[in-house]
């Protein structure tokens, strides 16, 4: 697992009033200004900041900081104080995401090595998993209320394989969020929480699809979304947890 780290550049401007202020005293000289703003003028800024030369905006981005940095210069030009870090009105945000190393990922079931990106695929983390003996799990999810399966099955130092489609069956998106998130697990956290040491998750023809399987592989090698380092978990996760193809689940 490789972490990639960015800075994320925030905008930042004093305003002379508050925005908790219902009542703000305008002016002449602010009327007038006001005044010279035009729609084609407010079009012009909006075009340029929508533009295909942005690309997406995302974050983070080259096409992102362009346009911060435009922004900065009209606020400048406006008069703004800026607010943010070394008297500029940008503020450093330290981002990351985790990706997969397919040098370093490997998977062996019953002495016979699988190809990474070909017959598996798998979430990033440190952990590894070895000479564990496999149970089966069902859909592996847990919802309060609902029959647990994992409910008799011992799963301690195993390695857990289930078969989910997404969400439990019989249940609809609406439904499993009004259980409450403190009440689900999903099969990877169920698993762990209940003692195993990785969890294996059969294709199924949503994940197996030739464009959902690429998509996925090249999020996993390149780095999916970021998170600010502020806010993640002090430790990374160490529980391998793998998707099989449509042709390796067959044979497992």
């Amino acid at each position: 697992m490789k972490r990639i780290f960015v800075v994320f550049l925030v905008l930042f401007a004093l305003v002379g009033q508050s925005l908790a202020q219902t009542a703000i005293k305008v002016s002449s000289l602010e009327e007038k200004i006001a005044e010279g703003v035009t729609a084609k003028q407010l079009s012009e800024y909006l075009h340029f900041v929508a533009s295909d030369d942005m690309q997406g905006r995302n974050t983070p981005s080259t096409g992102l900081n362009i346009v911060a940095r435009f922004l900065a210069l009209n606020l400048e030009r406006w008069g703004f104080k800026p607010a943010g870090d070394n008297g500029t009105y940008f503020q450093d945000i330290a981002l990351s995401t985790t990706r997969v190393d397919p040098s370093a990922t490997s998977l062996m079931i019953d002495g016979q090595a699988l190809a990474w990106g070909t017959d598996f695929q798998a979430i990033p983390t440190s952990g590894s998993a070895s000479n564990a003996p496999v149970v089966w799990g069902g859909n592996g999810f847990f919802v309060k209320g609902q029959p647990d399966p994992l409910a008799g099955v011992d799963v301690k130092g195993k390695i857990v394989v289930v078969y989910s489609e997404g969400l439990p069956r019989g249940m609809t998106f609406q439904q499993f969020r009004a259980v409450g998130r403190g009440n689900t697990e999903d099969p990877a956290t169920h698993a762990k929480n209940a003692g195993a040491v990785g969890v294996i998750m059969l294709g199924t023809p949503n994940t197996t699809s030739a464009a959902a399987w690429e998509r996925t592989r090249r999020t996993r090698e390149n780095g999916g979304n970021f998170s600010v380092d502020k806010f993640r978990p002090a430790t990374t996760s160490d529980f391998p947890s793998v998707v099989l193809s449509q042709k390796a689940s067959e044979a497992l």
